[in-house]
């Protein structure tokens, strides 16, 4: 197939089943019927794995954080220890 655009010959890519024509001289990309929307498809379906997946991060990402760590108490700086003992 040969490019609108350039009438060079067009390479093919396939990328997740789908045969993209891609001109090497202007870099257009050309779709056959039917692809754009497989490529909509999945598109879609990945967006939703990604949001499932970043709701289930968010959810437990600061739940229990320290969970098996004991709270230790904030020490204090050596000026604020000696300002202690001299009052």
């Amino acid at each position: 197939m040969f490019c609108p655009k350039c009438k060079v010959e067009m390479r093919q890519a396939v990328k997740e089943e789908v045969v993209i024509d891609v001109c090497p001289r202007c870099r257009g990309i050309w779709l056959d019927h039917g692809e754009l929307e497989k490529i909509m498809h999945e598109a879609k379906h990945a967006m939703i794995e990604y949001d499932e997946l970043h709701k289930y991060y968010d959810k437990y990402k600061h739940h229990d954080h320290h969970h098996g760590y004991k709270h230790y108490k904030k020490k204090h700086s050596l000026f604020r220890i000696l300002e202690d003992i001299f009052d």
